[in-house]
């Protein structure tokens, strides 16, 4: 999928092992990205086991099967944002955890919505 704002190695775990992000979630970043008119950066994109140890990433996350990314937008996060990110993702059947202690929201094909502190 050729996304017009992002990088085709911008998802992918950062060691270099390959793991992507599934194709359902980059057109999701890259339909909330068109609809804020703001660059979104993906902080945390798939993560293999080593990287998600590393990370601190629950040992069920759903980073390490490419189905999450973390994500934000630099100069504009509040958490008034971020609930209207969190109802947009819901909109499009996208599970979204809030995180506005650290101003990112992550977002998942698996359905939830929550906020974590």
């Amino acid at each position: 999928m050729a996304l017009k704002n992002f990088t085709p190695d911008e998802f992918k775990c950062y060691c270099g092992c390959g793991l992507d992000v599934c194709e359902k979630l980059k057109g999701f970043a890259q339909n909330l990205r068109d609809y804020f008119g703001w660059p979104l950066v993906i902080s945390s994109g798939a993560r293999c086991p080593p990287v998600n140890r590393a990370e601190g990433g629950v040992p069920d996350s759903c980073h390490l099967t490419g189905e999450a990314f973390d994500g934000y937008f630099p100069g504009h996060m509040n958490e008034a944002v971020m609930q209207h990110m969190a109802d947009f993702a819901v909109g499009q059947g996208i599970g979204v955890i809030r995180y506005p202690n650290q101003l990112f929201c992550h977002f998942q094909v698996y359905p939830r919505n929550s906020i974590t502190y």
